[in-house]
Protein backbone atom coordinates (compact mmCIF):
# COMPACT_ATOMS: atom_id res chain seq x y z
CA UNK A 1 0.00 0.00 0.00
CA UNK A 2 1.31 3.65 -1.21
CA UNK A 3 0.76 5.66 1.89
CA UNK A 4 1.05 9.49 1.26
CA UNK A 5 1.51 12.35 3.65
CA UNK A 6 4.01 14.86 5.54
CA UNK A 7 6.74 14.47 8.67
CA UNK A 8 7.95 10.60 7.46
CA UNK A 9 11.41 9.86 8.83
CA UNK A 10 13.62 6.98 8.54
CA UNK A 11 13.47 4.95 11.78
CA UNK A 12 13.32 0.97 12.34
CA UNK A 13 9.92 2.06 14.20
CA UNK A 14 8.25 3.73 11.26
CA UNK A 15 4.80 1.38 10.61
CA UNK A 16 1.82 1.36 9.11
CA UNK A 17 -1.03 0.41 11.70
CA UNK A 18 -4.44 -1.34 10.22
CA UNK A 19 -7.27 -1.41 12.37
CA UNK A 20 -4.99 -2.94 15.25
CA UNK A 21 -2.38 -4.31 13.49
CA UNK A 22 0.87 -3.05 12.49
CA UNK A 23 2.99 -3.49 9.53
CA UNK A 24 6.70 -2.37 8.82
CA UNK A 25 6.66 0.57 6.70
CA UNK A 26 9.27 1.47 3.93
CA UNK A 27 10.64 5.64 3.69
CA UNK A 28 10.74 6.48 0.16
CA UNK A 29 10.48 10.39 1.26
CA UNK A 30 9.49 12.13 4.31
CA UNK A 31 6.20 12.23 2.36
CA UNK A 32 5.86 8.86 1.05
CA UNK A 33 5.83 5.22 2.11
CA UNK A 34 5.15 1.46 1.70
CA UNK A 35 3.63 -0.80 3.96
CA UNK A 36 2.36 -4.63 3.15
CA UNK A 37 -1.03 -5.44 4.43
CA UNK A 38 -1.12 -7.71 7.17
CA UNK A 39 -3.69 -10.38 7.70
CA UNK A 40 -6.72 -9.85 9.57
CA UNK A 41 -10.79 -9.92 8.74
CA UNK A 42 -13.03 -8.56 5.54
CA UNK A 43 -14.09 -5.24 6.56
CA UNK A 44 -12.93 -1.59 6.54
CA UNK A 45 -10.14 -0.66 8.62
CA UNK A 46 -8.46 2.96 9.60
CA UNK A 47 -4.71 3.46 8.70
CA UNK A 48 -2.48 5.79 10.43
CA UNK A 49 1.46 5.87 10.47
CA UNK A 50 3.96 5.83 13.34
CA UNK A 51 7.51 6.42 13.12
CA UNK A 52 8.19 6.13 16.97
CA UNK A 53 5.90 2.90 17.79
CA UNK A 54 3.97 5.08 20.33
CA UNK A 55 2.68 7.90 18.53
CA UNK A 56 0.34 7.48 15.26
CA UNK A 57 -1.54 9.86 13.03
CA UNK A 58 -4.85 10.53 13.79
CA UNK A 59 -6.40 11.48 9.98
CA UNK A 60 -8.72 7.95 10.15
CA UNK A 61 -7.95 7.37 6.46
CA UNK A 62 -9.44 3.90 5.84
CA UNK A 63 -8.22 0.84 3.91
CA UNK A 64 -11.05 -2.00 2.50
CA UNK A 65 -10.15 -5.54 3.41
CA UNK A 66 -11.91 -7.91 1.06
CA UNK A 67 -12.57 -11.56 0.42
CA UNK A 68 -10.89 -13.69 -1.43
CA UNK A 69 -12.00 -13.93 -4.68
CA UNK A 70 -11.94 -16.56 -7.18
CA UNK A 71 -13.37 -17.11 -10.49
CA UNK A 72 -15.69 -19.87 -11.66
CA UNK A 73 -15.96 -19.33 -15.34
CA UNK A 74 -15.87 -17.02 -18.58
CA UNK A 75 -17.80 -16.95 -21.00
CA UNK A 76 -17.79 -17.04 -24.24
CA UNK A 77 -14.33 -18.36 -24.00
CA UNK A 78 -13.28 -17.29 -27.56
CA UNK A 79 -13.54 -13.70 -29.70
CA UNK A 80 -11.61 -12.18 -33.40
CA UNK A 81 -8.00 -10.72 -32.71
CA UNK A 82 -9.13 -7.16 -32.89
CA UNK A 83 -10.68 -7.64 -29.42
CA UNK A 84 -13.89 -6.08 -28.37
CA UNK A 85 -15.50 -9.40 -26.86
CA UNK A 86 -17.45 -8.71 -23.85
CA UNK A 87 -16.15 -11.53 -21.62
CA UNK A 88 -18.48 -12.53 -18.68
CA UNK A 89 -16.29 -13.52 -15.67
CA UNK A 90 -18.43 -15.28 -13.31
CA UNK A 91 -17.49 -16.13 -9.52
CA UNK A 92 -16.63 -13.66 -7.00
CA UNK A 93 -16.85 -12.32 -4.07
CA UNK A 94 -16.41 -8.75 -5.99
CA UNK A 95 -16.77 -6.25 -3.40
CA UNK A 96 -14.92 -3.63 -4.61
CA UNK A 97 -16.35 -2.50 -7.82
CA UNK A 98 -14.83 0.71 -8.71
CA UNK A 99 -11.35 -1.46 -8.69
CA UNK A 100 -11.57 -4.46 -10.77
CA UNK A 101 -9.60 -5.55 -13.53
CA UNK A 102 -8.78 -7.97 -16.16
CA UNK A 103 -5.80 -9.31 -17.72
CA UNK A 104 -5.60 -11.73 -20.92
CA UNK A 105 -2.46 -12.86 -20.49
CA UNK A 106 -0.16 -10.28 -19.35
CA UNK A 107 -0.19 -6.83 -17.60
CA UNK A 108 0.04 -5.30 -21.10
CA UNK A 109 -3.13 -6.80 -21.85
CA UNK A 110 -4.96 -5.39 -18.60
CA UNK A 111 -8.13 -3.91 -18.69
CA UNK A 112 -10.86 -2.47 -16.75
CA UNK A 113 -13.74 -4.42 -15.76
CA UNK A 114 -17.83 -3.45 -15.04
CA UNK A 115 -19.56 -4.59 -12.30
CA UNK A 116 -22.37 -6.61 -12.79
CA UNK A 117 -23.21 -8.39 -9.59
CA UNK A 118 -21.07 -9.52 -6.44
CA UNK A 119 -20.69 -12.89 -8.25
CA UNK A 120 -20.25 -11.29 -11.97
CA UNK A 121 -17.96 -8.69 -14.35
CA UNK A 122 -18.05 -7.82 -17.63
CA UNK A 123 -14.27 -7.25 -19.50
CA UNK A 124 -13.71 -5.96 -22.76
CA UNK A 125 -10.82 -8.03 -24.27
CA UNK A 126 -8.39 -6.08 -26.45
CA UNK A 127 -6.71 -6.64 -29.02
CA UNK A 128 -4.23 -9.40 -28.98
CA UNK A 129 -2.71 -11.49 -31.43
CA UNK A 130 -4.20 -15.12 -32.30
CA UNK A 131 -3.45 -17.60 -29.24
CA UNK A 132 -4.73 -19.09 -25.88
CA UNK A 133 -4.30 -16.18 -23.04
CA UNK A 134 -5.13 -16.85 -19.23
CA UNK A 135 -7.96 -14.67 -17.87
CA UNK A 136 -6.51 -13.55 -14.36
CA UNK A 137 -8.89 -10.62 -12.35
CA UNK A 138 -7.64 -8.48 -9.55
CA UNK A 139 -9.46 -5.87 -7.29
CA UNK A 140 -6.95 -4.22 -6.23
CA UNK A 141 -4.47 -4.41 -9.19
CA UNK A 142 -1.90 -6.11 -7.34
CA UNK A 143 -3.28 -9.60 -6.23
CA UNK A 144 -4.42 -11.65 -9.01
CA UNK A 145 -6.56 -15.00 -9.43
CA UNK A 146 -6.75 -17.10 -12.84
CA UNK A 147 -9.43 -18.41 -14.80
CA UNK A 148 -9.93 -22.04 -14.46
CA UNK A 149 -10.45 -21.56 -18.47
CA UNK A 150 -8.29 -19.85 -20.81
CA UNK A 151 -9.85 -16.87 -23.77
CA UNK A 152 -9.08 -18.22 -27.10
CA UNK A 153 -7.72 -15.41 -29.82
CA UNK A 154 -8.63 -16.42 -33.21
CA UNK A 155 -8.58 -14.96 -36.71
CA UNK A 156 -10.67 -12.52 -37.63
CA UNK A 157 -13.97 -14.25 -39.75
CA UNK A 158 -14.92 -12.42 -42.61
CA UNK A 159 -17.75 -13.14 -45.22
CA UNK A 160 -16.60 -13.16 -48.79
CA UNK A 161 -19.85 -15.07 -50.47
CA UNK A 162 -23.42 -15.96 -49.76
CA UNK A 163 -25.45 -18.46 -51.90
CA UNK A 164 -28.18 -18.65 -52.97
CA UNK A 165 -28.12 -14.72 -52.13
CA UNK A 166 -32.35 -14.53 -52.15
CA UNK A 167 -35.03 -17.31 -50.66
CA UNK A 168 -38.96 -17.50 -49.54
CA UNK A 169 -40.21 -15.04 -46.43
CA UNK A 170 -40.76 -17.72 -44.36
CA UNK A 171 -37.62 -18.62 -43.77
CA UNK A 172 -36.28 -22.64 -44.39
CA UNK A 173 -33.43 -21.85 -47.26
CA UNK A 174 -29.73 -23.62 -46.56
CA UNK A 175 -27.43 -20.83 -47.42
CA UNK A 176 -23.92 -21.68 -48.02
CA UNK A 177 -22.24 -18.91 -46.67
CA UNK A 178 -18.48 -18.69 -48.29
CA UNK A 179 -15.35 -16.02 -46.32
CA UNK A 180 -12.31 -17.22 -44.53
CA UNK A 181 -11.43 -17.78 -40.42
CA UNK A 182 -14.53 -20.16 -39.52
CA UNK A 183 -13.76 -22.20 -36.88
CA UNK A 184 -15.84 -25.51 -35.80
CA UNK A 185 -16.85 -24.30 -32.38
CA UNK A 186 -20.36 -25.08 -30.70
CA UNK A 187 -21.29 -21.31 -30.74
CA UNK A 188 -20.75 -20.93 -34.32
CA UNK A 189 -23.25 -18.67 -35.74
CA UNK A 190 -25.23 -16.88 -38.51
CA UNK A 191 -26.73 -13.66 -38.07
CA UNK A 192 -29.42 -12.33 -40.83
CA UNK A 193 -29.86 -9.10 -40.28
CA UNK A 194 -30.93 -9.12 -36.87
CA UNK A 195 -31.85 -12.92 -36.49
CA UNK A 196 -29.30 -15.04 -35.25
CA UNK A 197 -29.49 -18.71 -36.43
CA UNK A 198 -27.03 -21.68 -35.75
CA UNK A 199 -24.77 -22.77 -38.12
CA UNK A 200 -22.83 -25.70 -39.59
CA UNK A 201 -19.07 -25.58 -40.06
CA UNK A 202 -18.20 -27.23 -42.84
CA UNK A 203 -14.55 -26.08 -43.17
CA UNK A 204 -12.78 -22.92 -42.55
CA UNK A 205 -13.95 -21.18 -45.58
CA UNK A 206 -17.30 -22.35 -45.70
CA UNK A 207 -20.06 -23.18 -43.58
CA UNK A 208 -24.04 -23.63 -43.68
CA UNK A 209 -27.30 -21.67 -42.33
CA UNK A 210 -30.65 -21.89 -42.82
CA UNK A 211 -32.51 -18.45 -43.41
CA UNK A 212 -34.92 -17.30 -40.86
CA UNK A 213 -38.27 -16.34 -40.91
CA UNK A 214 -38.36 -12.01 -42.82
CA UNK A 215 -40.42 -9.65 -43.11
CA UNK A 216 -38.98 -9.00 -47.07
CA UNK A 217 -35.69 -7.01 -48.43
CA UNK A 218 -32.09 -6.92 -48.73
CA UNK A 219 -30.32 -8.26 -44.94
CA UNK A 220 -26.82 -8.49 -44.28
CA UNK A 221 -25.12 -11.62 -43.13
CA UNK A 222 -22.50 -12.02 -40.85
CA UNK A 223 -21.12 -15.00 -39.33
CA UNK A 224 -19.75 -15.28 -35.77
CA UNK A 225 -17.27 -18.02 -34.03
CA UNK A 226 -18.79 -17.11 -30.29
Amino acid sequence: VEVYGSGFVDSPLLACRFGGMDAAAVLKSNTHLTCVTPMTAAGIQGVEVTTNGADFSTNSLQFFFTEPIAIEAISPVSGPERGGTMVTVTGGPFTAPEAIVCEFGSAAYRVAATWLSEGAVACPSPAHEPASTEIRLSTNGQQFVMSPMTFEYQHVSVVLSVYPSSGALLGGTDVEVRGVGFMPSPALQCKFGETVVNAVYVDSALVRCRSPVSAGGETEVEVSNN
